[in-house]
């Protein structure tokens, strides 16, 4: 299992965790905080596995523009969807999409 942060977004921070085994799976829906390498603990909520994630889904845990539009990390511009500003997160820091990633969120 492997453990991504992001948290350039002004209202939320990322994690992406990566399931590499199968066996790593029933650890997922376990989880609901991390502790950082300073040994500071968060609390994160599981949204779920990107390629299942759906604007409803999504309503809440990712947050627009003042315009309406969702900020693209990996490019300069603005993108329409929810699931498109995550799948720009996941480009920026180069995850494999064959890969189970698994997202969960925390306010700031």
């Amino acid at each position: 299992m492997k453990r991504v942060f992001f948290e350039k977004d002004s209202h939320k921070d990322y994690l992406f965790v990566i399931i590499d085994h199968e066996k790593d799976l029933e650890q997922i829906y376990k989880v609901d905080n991390f502790t950082d390498e300073t040994g500071h603990e968060y609390v994160y909520t599981l949204i779920g596995e990107r390629k299942t994630l759906t604007p409803e889904k999504l309503n809440g845990h990712v947050v627009p523009q003042v315009n309406g539009k969702y900020k693209d990390f990996s490019k300069v511009g603005d993108l329409d969807s929810a699931n498109a500003c995550l799948e720009s997160i996941i480009d920026n820091r180069q995850l494999n999409k064959n890969q189970d990633i698994f997202i969960y969120v925390r306010n700031k």
